[in-house]
């Protein structure tokens, strides 16, 4: 499987400087509750319905991605989660394969062993935080 997740910073539609990720997201119900789960991240949303779910986890990444970008460790928090950038900073940071993916992470490895996996991958938008 190729890899899913892309994070850039690029012009928005509305002229603003911003941050555009592709990322992989799970859904699956467990005990009556949603979950949104974005293992090259290791975020999650949850809610008592599908929508109420998407939402929690836009939330969720929006909130990770303004205080990663004030304390400026995005890219600290990415390698921590299995990215890797080349040494001279001249290529796009690049997220963990699948594979990867599912011999480091748990709870994607939990969910890919009960067939939970529904892949979908969705480009989300937000303003840079200066």
């Amino acid at each position: 499987m190729q890899d899913m997740a892309k994070i850039s910073t690029k012009n928005l539609l509305d002229g603003t400087t911003g941050v555009e990720m592709n990322l992989l997201v799970l859904l699956y119900q467990e005990d009556g509750i949603f979950f949104v789960y974005a293992p090259e991240l290791d975020l999650t949303g949850y809610g008592e319905s599908k929508e109420a779910a998407m939402e929690s986890f836009d939330t969720v990444l929006e909130g990770y991605l303004q205080y990663t970008f004030e304390n400026n460790t995005l890219h600290e928090d990415l390698l921590a989660h299995g990215w890797t950038a080349d040494a001279a900073g001249t290529s796009p940071i690049k997220p963990p394969s699948f594979n990867e993916m599912v011999n480091r992470n748990k709870e994607f490895k939990k969910r890919v062993d009960k067939g939970q996996v529904v892949v979908a991958s969705g480009t989300v938008r937000f303003p840079a935080y200066a």
